[in-house]
């Protein structure tokens, strides 16, 4: 199997009690089961990429900021004495 990036399988085994009696479906026991193997890997996969968030500014402390920032810039573009 090719492997990619953005990608990952389940392992999982069928029991007689996890698909109907025909054999083409999944039954109530086989998608809880389903479900909770793909739970489990999505939150182990979620552990690993935990980062810090970036925290935005609001618009007035960015003016604010920016506003500060020129005065230093004037301060030090301006000729020494």
């Amino acid at each position: 199997m090719k492997t990619v990036d953005h990608a990952v399988t389940v392992q999982t085994t069928s029991t007689r009690n996890d698909i109907t009696k025909h054999g083409l479906h999944l039954s109530m026991t086989g998608k809880e089961r389903m479900a909770n193997l793909i739970w489990k890997k999505i939150k182990t996969l979620l552990a690993k990429q935990r980062k810090l968030a970036i925290i935005m500014q609001w618009k007035e402390n960015h003016k604010d900021i920016m506003q500060e920032e020129d005065k230093i810039n004037v301060k030090n573009d301006s000729p020494p004495n």
